[in-house]
């Protein structure tokens, strides 16, 4: 057990109400009752992705004594980071919506996990669940060198095969140079004619843009 007092996520398998009632008959024929309070009834827990982001979503049917949920998130399922904690209703009997959006999700596999606090510091896992991130065709740039003289080197991270354009602005906003339907992850560029100075390079595909200045010797 996971705390002095564990408990039991109700409604990840099966229906449940908010407490269980057992009837044992004692040797002189009275019955004994024990019944055990469920902290919290989770109905649903989801994860969806979205374009750079991913979106968790999970649904309590009713709450007792619930301080609320550390979010959790994993690459492989087996180690886990703590990315924020939700505060919970406390006590409620009527459905509870929650969401929690991951802004900055790992490339590939994401699997999330809820730990459910009690305001006693009991707590409990949920079930994990799993979703690829579209951020995985997100890309990044590096440039160099910089300062550069004759030219520099655009060396892209994270990149899908889509193709993405490159324009190279002044210090008044104009469009010096601009390439399009570029490919690949390295592309060297030639500076030799830009007068000396500060240019901003910009480089975008479908879904995101990046902005770095580049300062030509």
């Amino acid at each position: 057990a996971n705390a002095p007092n564990p408990k039991v996520w109700v409604g990840q398998s099966i229906g449940a109400v908010n407490s269980t009632v057992c009837l044992l008959q004692s040797s002189n024929s009275k019955p004994l009752v024990f019944t055990t309070t469920l902290p919290v009834e989770l109905l649903t827990f989801e994860a969806r992705a979205l374009e750079t982001q991913n979106l968790l979503t999970w649904v309590t049917a009713s709450e007792i004594n619930n301080a609320g949920f550390e979010v959790e998130r994993s690459k492989d399922g087996t180690n886990w980071e703590t990315l924020d904690f939700v505060k919970g209703y406390g006590n409620s009997l009527q459905e509870r919506n929650y969401k929690y959006y991951d802004l900055q999700p790992l490339r590939g596999v994401n699997y999330y996990r809820l730990k459910q606090v009690d305001n006693d510091g009991t707590f409990e896992y949920s079930k994990m669940v799993s979703v690829t991130t579209k951020a995985a065709e997100s890309f990044a740039f590096t440039l160099y060198p910089n300062p550069t003289k004759e030219g520099f080197t655009l060396e892209l991270t994270g990149t899908n095969e889509a193709s993405f354009s490159l324009q190279l602005i002044d210090q008044l906003g104009r469009v010096i140079q601009e390439w399009n339907k570029l490919e690949g992850t390295n592309h060297t560029f030639d500076t030799s004619h830009l007068a000396s100075g500060f240019y901003t390079v910009i480089a975008r595909n479908e879904q995101q843009s990046f902005v770095q200045r580049l300062v030509k010797q």
